[in-house]
């Protein structure tokens, strides 16, 4: 899978994806506890069961940290929904 921007300025990829980013992420977030990711990128792991559901504190603590790390000024909470979306889409897929 190629990693695929869900907003202008986040991305969602696959483990494969995150060993060789494209030169234009800055940052990885991993949600599976299976695997981790040696990186010079800013990284952070909030371990998740592949193929079963983010229990609430986890996708909270993953969309606060895309909040926090990445490269846009979040102008209102709006933004933030729409990150907590976007993710709750794509683990669904």
């Amino acid at each position: 899978m190629l990693m695929k921007f869900i907003l202008n300025n986040l991305a969602i990829g696959s483990y494969d994806d995150a060993l060789a980013p494209p030169s234009d992420i800055t940052a990885l977030l991993n949600v599976v506890s299976e695997k981790d990711v040696e990186t010079k990128h800013l990284y952070h792991k909030v371990p998740n069961i592949d193929m079963q559901p983010i229990p609430p504190n986890q996708m909270k603590e993953a969309v606060k940290w895309i909040r926090d790390h990445v490269s846009q000024q979040w102008g209102n909470l709006k933004n933030i929904e729409a990150v907590e979306v976007a993710l709750r889409r794509w683990v669904n897929e």
